[in-house]
């Protein structure tokens, strides 16, 4: 860009009191004066703009940055949720499982408890039919004790019977 070529002045003060006197002058100076005005209005106007701008960009930000966020977090649960189903259906199956097994223990148990008391009843049986033949030894073991003694006894009669024999057949 070339800047043109501006005359020489020979009294600069003698022009502007001319241009300062002049009713064009002044009013192109109070134009200026309230162009200016207008500008720095403007200017502050669009600064405002410029900030509400900034503000609104970051709030706009802000919000991808939350919904981000929220969804991260929406991500978080869905996974924690997911956990927790999968770990419930887990627990509920071994409960499940370790009722059916202890339903089929206390099944084992209730035909165990059945035998056993069906095997205390045969014991119980046998141990009375034991005392009934214990007995029934005992009577047969006193019969054959009694038995004994009288047959010692008769033995000890016929053998003093028998001395007397002899005693008198050897006399």
């Amino acid at each position: 860009m070339r800047i043109p070529y501006i005359p020489e002045i020979p009294d600069i003060i003698e022009v502007l009191k001319l241009i300062s006197n002049s009713s064009v002058y002044t009013g192109r100076l109070t134009d200026l004066k309230a162009l200016q005005d207008d500008l720095n209005a403007q200017i502050g106007t669009y600064e405002k703009y410029q900030d509400l701008d900034n503000a609104l960009a970051q709030a706009k930000a802000n919000l991808v940055n939350a919904e981000g966020v929220r969804r991260k977090a929406d991500e978080y649960v869905a996974a924690k949720k997911a956990e927790a189903v999968d770990l419930y259906a887990k627990q509920m199956e071994q409960i499940q499982r370790a009722r059916d097994e202890s339903s089929k223990i206390a099944l084992d148990l209730e035909g165990k408890a059945a035998e056993l008391e069906d095997e205390a009843r045969s014991l119980n049986h046998r141990e009375q039919m034991l005392q009934g033949e214990k007995r029934a030894v005992d009577i047969l073991r006193a019969e054959a004790d009694g038995a004994k003694i009288a047959a010692d006894r008769t033995r000890a009669v016929y053998e003093e019977k028998l001395r007397q024999i002899k005693a008198v057949a050897g006399e």
